[in-house]
């Protein structure tokens, strides 16, 4: 079973937002995501893995889809699967311990031979790669008297990213800060998403 950390939830609605803007035909393959789900997510979608790959559903038991239809699905699956696809996938988080579970939950789906985890902090990411993606699930500033920390790190955030213009920027948030922040990168023409 996989761990959970204090964002799984939010993680699983990121992924939801921004799972369709990863395309493994893109040239584009390299990620720096927060660490957990979406690095996951990131890895199975640029293999083309199928969700639920290795797990079972309870509707295998309805007597009305017949078990031809469960194997056929599964083999239509595993032929789509592109194993061979190579990713360069790195889940960073401020958080030790965050980064470990992320490190046991990709073994447990298979995929840590795709994924590098490390600590860090988003705003000191740096790079030569020309092109790549970048999905962030920075903290939201939720408790009472966050919010002047969080603006300052969405600030930072902003400053580090702006030097990837060929980069795709993709932040998931629940505040509207990120948006003032995010609209001259818009304006530049550089891809940036921010998701509400």
């Amino acid at each position: 079973m996989l761990a959970k950390g204090g964002a799984a939830k939010r993680d699983a609605r990121g992924r939801l937002s921004v799972a369709h803007q990863l395309d493994a035909r893109s040239p584009v393959r390299r990620s720096v995501l927060r660490v957990g789900t979406i690095a996951i997510e990131a890895a199975l979608i640029g293999q083309n893995i199928a969700p639920g790959f290795n797990r079972d559903f309870v509707s295998e038991q309805w007597p009305w889809i017949g078990e031809s239809v469960w194997e056929e699905a599964r083999q239509e699956a595993e032929q789509m699967a592109r194993y061979d696809q190579p990713l360069d996938i790195c889940g960073i988080d401020l958080d030790p311990h965050m980064v470990e579970i992320a490190k046991m939950n990709a073994a447990e789906a298979g995929l840590s031979d795709l994924i590098s985890f490390r600590e860090g902090r988003a705003e000191q990411f740096r790079t030569d790669a020309q092109y790549g993606v970048i999905v962030g699930n920075p903290p939201y500033g939720e408790r009472l008297g966050e919010q002047r920390e969080v603006e300052a790190l969405y600030r930072a955030i902003g400053r580090a990213f702006a030097a990837l213009d060929t980069w795709s920027v993709y932040i998931l948030t629940a505040t509207a800060v990120l948006k003032r922040i995010t609209a001259a990168r818009r304006r530049s023409g550089a891809n940036c998403l921010t998701a509400y």
